[in-house]
């Protein structure tokens, strides 16, 4: 994590030392992790996909949707009368889902069925820049991994409070004996 300080000038340093203790922030890096599955079609599939402009190999199941719904329109597969009817049959992309007629509520189903889940490929890593006053640390809670902030304060009260938790808890063991 790359940290860099900033100091406020000497007309905000001034307001702010009446209003609070903090005199500067510190600008960090967070990254977020996001797990989104990609998907690996079968070659029939893939080449319907790069059809319908596709690039690459694998791809979210949005993506895959999107291009098949493209790939329908530019060769008007869909019923006129009932557009959630695909016809399909008599192309390559009956050929790639197997069936000759589907509706869109069978969709996603059918694109699963003819793909399948890279399981290296599902971490997007997004990074960018914030800014928290200097005092501010970060306290990861065991349970969920999350990281939520609290002020040297804060953290000063939450270990005097464990502190007299504990020694509570061993009156309360002595008491027993």
């Amino acid at each position: 994590m790359q940290q860099s300080s900033f100091t406020p000038s000497a007309s905000s340093a001034t307001a702010a030392s009446s209003a609070a203790s903090t005199t500067g922030y510190v600008v960090e890096e967070e990254i977020t992790t996001v797990k989104v599955p990609m998907w690996r079609p079968r070659p029939v599939l893939m080449k319907v996909l790069h059809l319908a402009g596709g690039i690459g190999e694998t791809f979210t199941l949005d993506e895959i949707f999107n291009h098949v719904k493209d790939y329908i329109r530019e060769r008007v597969l869909y019923d006129e009368q009932n557009p959630r009817i695909v016809h399909c049959g008599k192309d390559l992309l009956g050929a790639a889902l197997e069936v000759d007629t589907f509706t869109v509520h069978d969709a996603k189903n059918l694109l699963r069925k003819n793909c399948t889940m890279e399981p290296d490929s599902c971490i997007r890593v997004y990074r960018h820049l914030v800014t928290r006053p200097i005092n501010h640390q970060p306290h990861v809670t065991a349970a969920s991994g999350a990281a939520s902030y609290t002020t040297a304060a804060q953290s000063a009260k939450l270990a005097t409070s464990t502190a007299t938790s504990a020694s509570l808890s061993s009156q309360h063991h002595l008491a027993a004996q």
